[in-house]
């Protein structure tokens, strides 16, 4: 997955324990934060104690500046809110930022 070109989240380890949601890679979501928005896919499991990673290409959408002298800095601040929606993974629909886009605009229409 390239998180330049990309938009992706990660999700806590044990997010269905904490939530009883339970989500699956390529699930969809919706990130927001400052009136900003961008549809997301679901990429990666992080560790059991934060939410909050996204890739370059999500946190430059949300209006975020993830460089510094060319190299990945801290993301975006407290505040994006992630509305996800299980079971929405479509590996046909989500190839790329288009596709994401055009899926995420329709699930949450």
């Amino acid at each position: 997955m390239n998180a330049l070109t990309i938009p992706y989240f990660v999700l806590p380890g044990n997010w269905k324990e904490v939530t009883g949601i339970k989500c699956n890679l390529g699930d969809i979501a919706k990130l927001s934060v400052n009136g900003a928005s961008v549809f997301a896919i679901y990429a990666d499991v992080g560790g059991d104690d934060s939410i909050g990673e996204a890739s370059v290409r999500a946190i430059v959408e949300l209006g975020g500046d993830p460089w510094r002298n060319h190299k990945i800095k801290v993301g975006l601040g407290y505040g994006v809110t992630y509305e996800i929606i299980p079971d929405s993974a479509n590996l046909e629909a989500t190839r790329s930022f288009d596709e994401i886009q055009q899926y995420g605009s329709v699930l949450f229409s």
